[in-house]
């Protein structure tokens, strides 16, 4: 892998040439530029993934459908609670009286079901 130099790199090494410093110094601070070119080129990359991740994997065109990590409603809200509001009276099905029933069939019941009934 080849190593691009960058153009503050070559300025401190020129730098570094013409003063008087000791070969440890000089190999010590080729190591920080080096570090320090690494760091960039890394924290370059996880960006780069990250944006991936939330943005999904044709960046800002993905559609809403395919984005990897879609945002949910919050469980925090008890303002948006589904179905109807407490004490509503209803739509089911309201029972009959003797009156308004058109039949009454009475059911016989042949035998017990369970040995409790």
């Amino acid at each position: 892998m080849g190593l691009s130099v960058s153009a503050e790199f070559q300025e401190a090494i020129t730098t570094m040439s013409t003063k008087l410093l000791c070969p440890e110094c000089v190999i010590k601070q080729e190591e920080i530029y080096r570090l320090r070119e690494e760091n960039k080129r890394l924290k370059a990359k996880l960006r780069r993934q990250q944006q991936q991740a939330t943005a999904g994997y044709f960046g800002s065109a993905t559609p809403s459908s395919q984005k990897p990590v879609k945002k949910n409603t919050t469980h925090n809200n008890p303002a948006k609670n589904g179905g109807a509001t407490r004490g509503h009276p209803g739509n089911g099905r309201s029972s009959h009286t003797t009156e308004t029933a058109s039949a009454i069939e009475a059911v016989a019941c042949e035998e017990q079901l369970c040995p409790d009934c």
